[in-house]
């Protein structure tokens, strides 16, 4: 007689695929980033089966893991949901356009073309136009660095995260959620 039992056999975790959701604070803004979100946990509702493995990690002004690798749906859901309470800092590399209406320059540029109207050539200041394409200048530097710093905050954590989990066995990928790295900052119309 024989009424031999199957083995279980574990599954090999080496063959086991390890996904990395890091979510970019730094470059999105709240609407993208929270549809984003809504997006995955849907996806976590009706498609995760539980064959592989979740980690969370949120970007911004800090790196915070916010769930190390776990097939548990509700640990990822809860994770998500805590990015959801984050703030996202998309707007602050964004150019400052008050610069081109800064009540001050506006009063002397009108005063410039009134002088200029009235025959007067010498008002004793600089050339209005002069004098916002410097102030523009300046700060396209400014949020070229603050893009700068945040771009590196961001690409640091993905290479820490790369190498924080190279000795784990099985598959790894990275799921970037971002709404785009500005490289060429610059007022729009």
């Amino acid at each position: 007689g024989g009424g031999g039992e199957w083995e279980v056999i574990a599954p090999d975790s080496s063959f086991r695929r390890r996904i990395v959701l890091l979510i970019d604070n730094n470059f999105i803004l709240l609407p993208e980033r929270d549809r984003a979100v809504a997006a995955l946990q849907g996806y976590l509702d009706q498609k995760f089966d539980g064959s592989y493995e979740w980690a969370v990690v949120s970007v911004g002004d800090e790196v915070r893991v916010l769930e190390p690798f776990t097939a548990d749906k509700l640990r990822v859901r809860a994770a998500l949901d805590r990015i959801r309470t984050m703030p996202t800092f998309g707007s602050r590399y964004q150019m400052e356009r008050y610069v081109l209406n800064d009540p001050v320059r506006v009063r002397n540029a009108q005063r410039q073309e009134a002088a200029s109207r009235s025959g007067i050539t010498d008002t004793g200041s600089d050339e209005p136009a002069a004098e916002m394409y410097r102030s523009m200048r300046f700060e396209s530097k400014v949020a070229i660095a603050k893009t700068l710093q945040a771009f590196e905050r961001t690409t640091t954590a993905m290479i820490q995260a790369f190498r924080a989990y190279a000795n784990l066995p099985g598959n790894k990928g990275m799921v970037w959620i971002t709404g785009g790295v500005p490289m060429l900052p610059e007022y729009g119309a």
